[in-house]
């Protein structure tokens, strides 16, 4: 997401403190985002459990990540009861529309597109990163650490990194898709799905703030909700296999979708939101048959669109 609301600084304290430091900086800016995903009201408690869960990391982290959110103003700890949202979503997500993006995530988006482009080789190093983006050295390691996360790029020998291979071709793309249609559209048959009414309602209210904002939305809100609705899903399968399947292909998707949802019309978005309400609809109504076939168009609609990009 564009990184509108947090500092870029820095504390120097060796390696492994900038490698902590960009993990809290990444969980403040998740945390931001589900906030405003689900228009949580001013006052709402962010419990640190729950978020933890939510983010699958250790409550240590999740907790660094909101004192960072409080010496922003974003939230107020309050003596033995936790962390408080100071604003709701509505607001934040305007204050996230007039603040400036960050450099880690501008390098971040230019890295993608440039190596997609083809102006990258597989093989990058640090400084030469550096003298091109012209960016400081602990916003290229936050970006470079993010992409890490996400899959794309791997640590090579020395200080060198190297893009996964096979992941920016047509092909590639063509296959992801083909594989999220069996995994995705199976995952709602199978026998333990079980619907999550308050899922599904947090799903529909970020999706109905989506479209009550379209045109004024940033290309990474319209990434979240689209991830988060099929994580979503994947998570009531009750099949460890499918959701497992479903986050790392979420993550490769950044490689290509990502950098291409900025030039997606306001029509696609709109059509995209509507199917998957439409596949809440049909799961709330116990149809799963119907939400498989509907997934099924949902996503071969969406194959087309980006192999046509």
């Amino acid at each position: 997401m564009p990184n509108t609301v947090f500092s870029s600084r820095r504390v120097r304290r060796g390696n492994d403190a900038k490698g902590a430091s960009a993990l809290h900086q990444d969980l403040a800016e998740q945390i931001v985002m589900i906030a405003v995903k689900e228009n949580m009201p001013s006052g709402a408690h962010l419990a640190e459990e729950g978020l933890a869960k939510r983010l699958r990391v250790s409550r240590s982290p999740v907790r660094s990540a909101l004192k960072r959110l409080q010496e922003r103003g974003i939230v107020e700890a309050r003596t033995n009861r936790g962390f408080y949202l100071v604003e709701d979503g509505a607001a934040l997500a305007r204050r996230i529309q007039v603040k400036p993006e960050s450099g880690a995530d501008s390098i971040y988006d230019r890295i993608l597109r440039d190596y997609v482009q083809g102006e990258l080789s597989e093989t990058v190093n640090e400084s030469h990163l550096l003298a091109r983006y012209e960016v400081g050295a602990s916003e290229l390691r936050t970006a470079l650490l993010r992409l890490a996360e996400h899959g794309i790029l791997s640590r090579s020998r020395g200080k060198g990194w190297h893009f996964e291979p096979g992941l920016a071709t047509p092909e590639a793309l063509e296959q992801s898709y083909r594989f999220r249609i069996l995994v995705e559209c199976g995952g709602l048959l199978e026998p333990s799905f079980r619907p999550d009414p308050q899922a599904f309602s947090r799903i529909r209210d970020a999706h109905t703030l989506f479209l009550d904002r379209l045109g004024e939305n940033s290309a990474a809100e319209f990434f979240a909700i689209n991830s988060d609705f099929h994580l979503t899903l994947a998570e009531c399968s009750n099949n460890a296999f499918i959701q497992r399947a479903v986050e790392n292909q979420n993550r490769l998707r950044k490689l290509h979708e990502f950098v291409s949802f900025p030039s997606l019309s306001i029509d696609r978005m709109k059509l995209s939101c509507t199917e998957h309400l439409e596949i809440i609809k049909a799961l709330e109504d116990w149809d799963n048959d119907h939400a498989s076939n509907l997934m099924k168009s949902h996503l071969s609609g969406s194959r087309r669109m980006y192999i046509s990009v």
